[in-house]
C-alpha cells in the first residue's frame, strides 16, 4: 500500500485538488458505484497528514479500513499487487466524486467505415456523459482498437474507441528455447538449435525463427511442425497461433522438416517394444505424409510402406518385414494379421501407427535418433539484456491474431473469428500510468520477468504514437515523477516507490517507514513496475 499511495500522493494536480478542498462541492454520496464518499474523505484526510501536519511519518490505518470495508480483497496485512490497488483506487477516486447525478442510457453505434475523428468524439461524448471528475480530466485517455475479420470475402473492419486509465505494456523479453529439428529422412540426425524467441510471441514466430536458423545453417526448410513430445509420443500438436507462454521450461518441443502436399495424410509413428506382455514406447516417434489412394488401406500396404520408409534394407514382401517389426494402427486393439486386413484412413488425414520392434537392435541399424547433433543457435541468457520503453510501446502497438480460445463475432460475416486486433493511442491524458507486465500466470505456475527495461526520465516522446493532436495542446512529451517498485519472487516480493518531491524537485525512495533522498540514476532500475508520467503542459501550469 505505501508503494501506491506515495506514487499517487505525488501526483500534484491531484493531490492539490484535495488539499485546498476543492473535493468537498463534488462529493456524490449516491452513486451506487462509489462507497458514499467514504473513500474519498479518508483520502483527503491521509494527503493532510502527509503534506500538512509536518509529521514525519504516518500510519494510513483509517484509510485502509476504508478500504478494505468496500474492497474485501485488500482486508489483512498480507501482500497485494501495487497495481491492483492502484487501478482500485484511482477508480473508487472518480466514483465518489463523479459529477453526473443520473447516468444516462447510451448505445454505441458501430464505426461502419466511418472517420476516426468522427466515431472517437461520438464515443468519448458517450463516456463523459456518464462519467465526469477530476480523475476523468487527468488520467482517462482513449485507445482505438481495430479488429479485422480474416475471411477474405468478408474483410471486415471494426473500430472501437475505449477509455483508459493506464496502459499495460507487455515486455518483448527474449526466451532461450532448444529444439530438436527431425527430418522426414529417418536417416538424417536430428540436430538441436537453440532459438531465441520473444516469450509473447507465438508459436508462428518460433517457426519463423527457426527456419531463419536452420536456412543461415544450410539446410533447407519444407514445412516445420511445431510438437510437444511426452513420454516418447506426441503428446499436443503446437498451432500457429498458440502463445510461447503455455510453453513451460521443461517441455520437450521438436520440429518435424517434412513436404506436406494438400491431399497427403500425417502419419505419426510411435516405436514399441514388448515386455512380458507390456509394450513400452522408446526413443522419440517418428512424423511422415503420404497419399493414400483411397480411404482405406491394408496393414501388408503399411508393412512395406514404414518397412522402405525406414528400413535400410529393401525386402521383397511385407512377411520379411513382419520378422523385424510389428505393426499396429491406433484404431486396433490387438495385433491383427498381415493379409489383406483393412485400415481405414482417417478423415482427418491423420494417422498413428505403432511399429512394434522385436529388438531394439534393428531400431538402431536404420537410423540416428539415438544421436542428436548440436547446430547453430541463440545466445544464452538473453532475456536478462535490457530493453527500452520504446521497445514495449512498439510490441503494445503491433498487431497480433487472436488466439482459437479468443475468436472474436464478426457482425458482418456473422461467424467466430480468429480476427488481427490492433491497439493505437488517440488521446493520452495528462497524468500517464503505465504498467510494465512483468508477472506471467501459466496453467501451472506463475513467472516473473526480470529484464531490465530502460526508461526516461525526462522528455518521453510520445507525439508519434498519439493520433488525435489537438491543435490547443502542446505535445505529447512526459516526464517522469513517481515509480512503483517491486523486488524478489512473485510469490514473496516486496514493494518501495521512488518519486519526485514537486515542492523540494527532489527525487526521494520510499522503503516501508524509510525514506531516503536519491539520484535519478537510482529511479532507473530492473525493479521499476509501475511507471506515472506527467504531460509537460501540466507541470507548466501547476
Amino acid at each position: 500500500m505505501n508503494s501506491a499511495l506515495q506514487c499517487l500522493s505525488n501526483t500534484q494536480p491531484l493531490t492539490a485538488y484535495f488539499l485546498d478542498d476543492s473535493y468537498v462541492k463534488h462529493i456524490n454520496k449516491s452513486n451506487p458505484l462509489g462507497t458514499g464518499g467514504k473513500l474519498v474523505v479518508e483520502y483527503a484526510k491521509l494527503l493532510k497528514k502527509m503534506w500538512r501536519n509536518g509529521l514525519s511519518s504516518v500510519s494510513p490505518n483509517d484509510f485502509k479500513y476504508a478500504v478494505s470495508r468496500v474492497a474485501p480483497q485488500f482486508e489483512g496485512y498480507r501482500q497485494h499487487d501495487a497495481q491492483e490497488l492502484l487501478v482500485f483506487l484511482i477508480d473508487g477516486l472518480h466514483e465518489d466524486l463523479n459529477r453526473v447525478i443520473t447516468k444516462p442510457y447510451i448505445t454505441i453505434k458501430d464505426s461502419e467505415g466511418r472517420p476516426d475523428a468522427e466515431v472517437s468524439k461520438e464515443s468519448w461524448e458517450a463516456h463523459i456523459s456518464r462519467n465526469q471528475s477530476v480523475i476523468v480530466d487527468l488520467f482517462h485517455g482513449q485507445l482505438k482498437s481495430t479488429l479485422k475479420c480474416p475471411d477474405v470475402e468478408c474483410g471486415h473492419v471494426s473500430v472501437t474507441f475505449d477509455p483508459f486509465i493506464y496502459l499495460s505494456l507487455p515486455l518483448p523479453s527474449i526466451r532461450t528455447m532448444d529444439i530438436i529439428v527431425v527430418d522426414s529422412n529417418p536417416q538424417q540426425t536430428p540436430i538441436k538449435i537453440k532459438v531465441d524467441v520473444n516469450s509473447n510471441g507465438t508459436v508462428l514466430d518460433l517457426k519463423n525463427d527457426l527456419m531463419k536458423i536452420f536456412v543461415e545453417g544450410g539446410g533447407v526448410v519444407k514445412e516445420l511442425i511445431i510438437v510437444e513430445i511426452y513420454k516418447n509420443q506426441v503428446y499436443k500438436f503446437l498451432q500457429e497461433d498458440s502463445s510461447i507462454e503455455q510453453i513451460a521450461a521443461g517441455d520437450q518441443i521438436y520440429a518435424y522438416n517434412l513436404e506436406r502436399p494438400e491431399d497427403s495424410t500425417l502419419i505419426e509413428v510411435t516405436n514399441v517394444t514388448k515386455s512380458n506382455s507390456y509394450f513400452e514406447s522408446f526413443q522419440v516417434p517418428f512424423l511422415f505424409s503420404h497419399t493414400f489412394s483411397s480411404n482405406t488401406t491394408t496393414l501388408e500396404y503399411l508393412y512395406m510402406l514404414l518397412g522402405r520408409t525406414f528400413y535400410n534394407k529393401e525386402l521383397e514382401t511385407a512377411q520379411d518385414y513382419s520378422k523385424v517389426f510389428g505393426v499396429q494402427p491406433a484404431s486396433f486393439k490387438k495385433f491383427s494379421n498381415i493379409p489383406s486386413t483393412q485400415v481405414t484412413v482417417p478423415e482427418n488425414q491423420y494417422l498413428r501407427v505403432s511399429m512394434i520392434w522385436h529388438s531394439k537392435k534393428e531400431f538402431t541399424k536404420f537410423n540416428n535418433f539415438e544421436k542428436v547433433e548440436t547446430g547453430a543457435g541463440g545466445k544464452t541468457e538473453k532475456e536478462k539484456e535490457h530493453i527500452t520503453l520504446k521497445d514495449c510501446l512498439l510490441k503494445f502497438h503491433s498487431m497480433e491474431k487472436l488466439g482459437t480460445s479468443d475468436k472474436w463475432y464478426c457482425s458482418k460475416c456473422k461467424q467466430f473469428q480468429q480476427a488481427t486486433k490492433k491497439f493505437d493511442l488517440f488521446h493520452i491524458p495528462d497524468i500517464l500510468v503505465i504498467q510494465m507486465k512483468r508477472f506471467q500466470f501459466f496453467r501451472t505456475h506463475r513467472n516473473k520477468i526480470t529484464t531490465f527495461v530502460d526508461f526516461p526520465i525526462n522528455g518521453l516522446d510520445l507525439t508519434p504514437y498519439e493520433l488525435n493532436v489537438h491543435p490547443q495542446r502542446s505535445p505529447a512529451i512526459y516526464d517522469l515523477y513517481a515509480v512503483s517498485n517491486h523486488s524478489g519472487s512473485l510469490g514473496g516480493g516486496h514493494y518501495t516507490a521512488c518519486a519526485l518531491n514537486p515542492h523540494l524537485n527532489k527525487w526521494y525512495y520510499f522503503n516501508d517507514s524509510s525514506v531516503l533522498e536519491c539520484s535519478e540514476d537510482d529511479v532507473v532500475s530492473p525493479e521499476a513496475y509501475v511507471l506515472f508520467y506527467k504531460r509537460r503542459e501540466v507541470i507548466k501550469n501547476t
